[in-house]
């Protein structure tokens, strides 16, 4: 069956979703661990889900916001790592603490 005609609340385990996004399952457990998407849900003590949903979005908004060209990834990782990706410098508005 085709993701893109699974219904939304389909859940898939991480071996699924890591055979769809081409990577490991190892890869999964380590953005997990740190908070990462792509978007899952805990069920019970062990058990991982990731719901068709929120991953088909997750999927859509990587594609979106991914750098059109090598060249577009360099600079976006330079302005990154000099600290020039902050939204003032970009013309933003500073968020001030609560």
């Amino acid at each position: 069956m085709a993701f893109d005609s699974l219904p939304a609340s389909k859940m898939l385990d991480a071996a699924q979703v890591a055979l769809l996004l081409g990577c490991t399952t190892r890869w999964l457990e380590e953005r997990r661990s740190r908070g990462q998407p792509p978007p899952y849900v805990i069920l019970g003590d062990r058990m991982v889900r990731y719901v068709v949903g929120p991953l088909r979005h997750w999927i859509q908004q990587t594609i979106e916001h991914a750098p059109a060209s090598p060249s577009e990834y360099r600079a976006k990782k330079a302005a990154r790592e000099s600290g020039l990706d902050e939204p003032i410098l970009r013309g933003g508005r500073r968020k001030h603490p609560p």
